[in-house]
């Protein structure tokens, strides 16, 4: 972890960690994101039935 600047966020109960996104692969931030996301989304979805 060393030279990389992170950031924790809290959202939705995830905790997201961006960090300096020239030390890393935009691909795969990408890839965590859409999951995360989709992971969110499907836990919304079940809380509102």
């Amino acid at each position: 972890m060393d030279g990389i600047k992170g950031m924790t966020v809290e959202t939705s109960g995830y905790t997201v960690i961006t960090y300096d996104l020239t030390k890393i692969n935009m691909d795969k931030i990408k890839n965590t994101l859409h999951k995360l996301n989709d992971e969110v989304t499907d836990e919304q979805e079940i809380t509102r039935r």
